[in-house]
């Protein structure tokens, strides 16, 4: 497993470039919206850092939770998570507020969490390996099966 390898990416979209505040709300620019949806969100950071990763995010929660975003580029396998809540206090997209400067310090840090993996193997004998990492409340074998049914591979 490599830590940071999107670090060194240049941002394809500069969240200027996709966003504008408009009645005191920030909004995605209509010419975008077709590429990035009407709000802007976890999918929105993750995209604008290249949109020809297309990230599959598993959402476990209701009020609060995780997002488990999963994607194959380049012959890897690339992870990265995110909790999320409520309030701005418990999540971190909320807390930016208005703030551009720091919804780009969030994209960010999303994009120095970016674990690579030579393959779909390698993740699983990561994400298994109990000193490695804690599921937040989230059942590993629901994130295993989804895994398994978006990327169709074969797995112990």
């Amino acid at each position: 497993m490599k830590i940071n390898p999107f670090e060194n990416m240049q941002d394809e979209y500069s969240l200027s470039e996709i966003i504008e505040l408009k009645n005191n709300e920030l909004e995605i620019k209509e010419k975008y919206k077709n590429l990035f949806g009407n709000y802007i969100d976890y999918d929105v950071l993750l995209k604008s850092i290249n949109t020809n990763i297309e990230w599959h995010i598993l959402d476990i929660g209701a009020y609060g939770g995780d997002y488990f975003c999963f994607t194959e580029f380049n012959d890897k396998f690339y992870f990265v998570d995110m909790g999320y809540g409520t309030c701005g206090f418990c999540d971190a997209l909320l807390g930016c507020g208005n703030n551009l400067s720091d919804l780009s310090e969030l994209r960010n840090s999303i994009k120095s969490d970016i674990r690579e993996f030579d393959n779909l193997e390698e993740f699983i004998k990561w994400a298994t390996s109990r000193d490695t990492i804690q599921w937040w409340g989230s059942s590993l074998k629901e994130i295993l099966d989804y895994i398994k049914t978006e990327f169709r591979k074969e797995s112990k």
